[in-house]
């Protein structure tokens, strides 16, 4: 059984769209919109190495991150100096871009 779901179009206006269905999960080089389903606390494990710039966007899909966090761990990189970041808002996103060195919020 697969553990993601993806969708993906070669548009450039159209991004490759992840909805997890197994968590934890690592992002991969593929992801760059990351749906979680919150319905139970999740965590999020970023790239280590990551491409430089390149960029992913995690997404609260269910709209239960304020009862049930989504945790993004840095995966031994730092979140702009920290090793994580939470979302524990209602339809909360964030948008991550890894320097070379760390990644950095966008948003």
């Amino acid at each position: 059984m697969s553990s993601i779901s993806k969708t993906s179009s070669s548009s450039s206006n159209i991004v490759a769209v992840t909805n997890p269905v197994s968590y934890p999960y690592q992002v991969t080089a593929e992801d760059a919109f990351v749906v979680v389903n919150s319905t139970a606390p999740r965590t999020i494990n970023l790239m280590n190495p990551a491409a430089t710039g390149f960029r992913v966007i995690i997404k609260d899909g269910s709209g239960l991150a304020n009862a049930n966090a989504i945790s993004i761990q840095g995966n031994g990189l730092t979140i702009d100096s920290a090793p994580d970041y939470v979302i524990a808002d209602t339809y909360g996103s964030v948008v991550l871009i890894f320097n070379g060195v760390e990644w950095n919020i966008i948003n």
